[in-house]
């Protein structure tokens, strides 16, 4: 019989919830339906801010707005962002995050974005085509045919040629007719953008995805991906790939689906795992961009409410590292919430929810309650527990009452091998190459300062050409990714590396391009360019599917922990134990990751740094 206690932890939002207690939690979820109701009836966005400990229910509770907001007669949109990602492609992660909630299925086998543009394209009257009236003369092939046709059998014109004088007033007669005028009419969908001031290259996309003609392409621009030239040629959009023009592209991107929702429909952005965006101890840029982000989002939109989700611990931190009036928008008054440990009346309720979707045997649902009552009152106690730690309490005890035994527990080391083993396949199986930069960017300071505290990610305004300075004690890495798809800005970009190299001051260069990308031998001054810049020290590393995978589930596991969402049973893993870990792995042989790409750019590096 399948353990009902078991999948404590909710990782997903946009998870079907099987069970729900209303009364767990409630107050921190009156909080955010009070705040909706005040977005949609000042027309001003705000915030909510929740926290609480470890398993305490904050991703459950995001859930759980979603389902009703879903059941609601009025339209809203649901927004979920994991906040694993770089500072420098916060808006990008929003961007691509925001567009994927947008295309989910919620309604009628609709999407978000459809239900948003079928009410809003219900206030757009479409120009009735114009006409203008022209007088002309009726040709005389026509009144030839109406002559003939009353009767007439003399001719109009005598043997000279001129006109009969009393035909003459009957040809000379005039006729209006309607001609329409030379003006193109507009789609529905054009006349809502111009009226909301949405972009010309946002509104073709939405045009393609209404019309389902270029559907993927139009989606993947909307996300942010680069597309061929041949796509773009396409669809009549443009792209720019400057890396400091994508991120500015990608807010005003936000802002304009945010329009596009209009007064009535209020866009609801759930940021989860906000601890994630500090990638190690006193690393601020994350959180401070973070700050920036839900002030614009606060400031230029009308119609969003911004649910943020934190630790208890974690609320100093981030009050030190936003400014004081982007705190005040994160945390308005009178919206914090606490999400509190259980009472003994609440586990039981959940207890009890769980048994009853789980087995279908009344009696042994009865005969378990009967002994699991006596002792959880006991284990909740006065101060309560987590629903994390009942559930998992609850799993041991109905291991045991199954099978006579006591369950063993996992130690932290072989529990961490089968979730990396695990979220490695699952990975791969949904890798993407358009995902590849944000690998990368996000995960390797992560992974290279839990090798070694002294490493750790500088600014790198002073080289904008490159997407990331590593920088050790006695060591810098310049980090270019080189994934563009479009071979004419692969080439511009190769160009301006050229001439940095010798005058910045970085030991080394390393240019990655994954290894699905390979560069063609008919892109002539690519290859010449990228020549150059061998030449001149620069190394290129093309990882596989294998290590970006690799890399992303050693990044997952460190944000996790630091979350409060690993957890090994009723133990929470903490972000310490998953380094000590990860740092002993580093040490066995035929890595993916270390063999491909670590070892390339870093082993030599750190192991002179230590």
């Amino acid at each position: 019989m399948p353990n009902p206690f078991r999948d404590a932890i909710v990782t997903d939002p946009w998870k079907k919830m099987e069970i729900d207690i209303p009364r767990i939690n409630a107050d921190a979820f009156s909080l955010c339906l009070n705040a909706l109701e005040d977005v949609l009836k000042e027309g001003q966005s705000s915030s909510v801010l929740l926290y609480g400990g470890p398993g305490s229910g904050k991703t459950h509770l995001l859930g759980r707005l979603r389902e009703h907001l879903n059941q609601q007669p009025y339209l809203s949109v649901f927004v979920s962002i994991r906040l694993q990602t770089h500072p420098n492609m916060l808006w990008r992660h929003i961007r691509r995050c925001f567009v994927e909630s947008l295309v989910k299925t919620v309604k009628n086998g609709k999407s978000q974005l459809e239900l948003v543009c079928e009410k809003q394209l219900k206030t757009v009257r479409p120009k009735k085509p114009e006409f203008k009236r022209v007088k002309k003369r009726v040709p005389n092939s026509m009144m030839k045919a109406l002559i003939k046709k009353s009767g007439f059998v003399e001719y109009l014109w005598d043997i000279s040629g001129h006109v009969v004088p009393k035909y003459q007033a009957m040809l000379s007669k005039e006729i209006t007719e309607e001609i329409p005028v030379n003006k193109p009419v507009q789609p529905p969908i054009e006349i809502l953008c111009a009226r909301l001031g949405i972009s010309r290259n946002v509104c073709r996309t939405l045009k393609f995805i209404l019309e389902k003609r270029h559907t993927l392409d139009a989606i993947a621009w909307l996300k942010g991906d680069s597309l061929p030239e041949k796509a773009l040629n396409e669809m009549g959009l443009t792209q720019d790939d400057n890396m400091n023009s994508i991120e500015y592209q990608a807010a005003e991107t936000v802002k304009e689906l945010c329009k596009l929702a209009g007064s009535d429909i209020c866009v609801v952005f759930c940021f989860d795992q906000v601890e994630a965006l500090q990638r190690y101890p006193n690393d601020i840029r994350g959180l401070f961009s973070f700050g920036q982000a839900v002030g614009t989002l606060h400031d230029e939109t009308k119609n969003t409410l911004m649910v943020s989700c934190i630790q208890s611990f974690f609320l100093e931190d981030l009050k030190k590292a936003i400014t004081k009036p982007d705190y005040a928008r994160l945390v308005p008054p009178r919206r914090q919430g606490t999400l509190n440990p259980l009472t003994l009346y609440q586990a039981l309720d959940l207890v009890e929810a769980r048994l009853s979707n789980g087995i279908n045997d009344k009696e042994k649902i009865e005969e378990f309650f009967a002994i699991l009552e006596e002792r959880l009152d006991d284990f909740v106690g006065k101060s309560g527990k987590t629903a994390r730690t009942v559930l998992s309490y609850c799993a041991d005890l109905f291991y045991s009452f199954e099978s006579g035994q006591l369950l063993e527990q996992v130690d932290t080391d072989n529990f961490l091998i089968a979730e990396k083993e695990a979220r490695e396949k699952n990975i791969i199986e949904t890798l993407t190459l358009e995902r590849t930069d944000e690998i990368i960017l996000r995960s390797l300071p992560v992974l290279v300062n839990a090798l070694d505290e002294n490493w750790k990610e500088t600014d790198p305004d002073r080289i904008s050409e490159s997407d990331m300075i590593l920088k050790g004690p006695d060591s810098s890495i310049a980090i270019c990714l080189c994934n563009h798809v479009n071979m004419m800005s692969l080439s511009g970009y190769f160009k301006k590396l050229i001439g940095l190299i010798d005058t910045s001051g970085i030991n080394e260069w390393i240019l990655i391009r994954h290894s699905r990308l390979p560069i063609s031998q008919r892109a002539v001054k690519t290859n010449e360019y990228l020549n150059k810049l061998k030449e001149k020290g620069a190394r290129l590393i093309q990882p596989g599917p294998e290590a970006l995978a690799e890399l992303e589930v050693f990044q997952s596991l460190i944000a996790d922990a630091k979350a409060g969402d690993l957890s090994n049973h009723a133990l929470t893993v903490s972000e310490q134990a998953v380094c000590e870990w990860i740092r002993e792995y580093f040490k066995k042989p035929a890595l993916h990751f270390a063999d491909d790409f670590i070892a390339p750019i870093f082993k030599k590096s750190l192991d002179t740094s230590k």
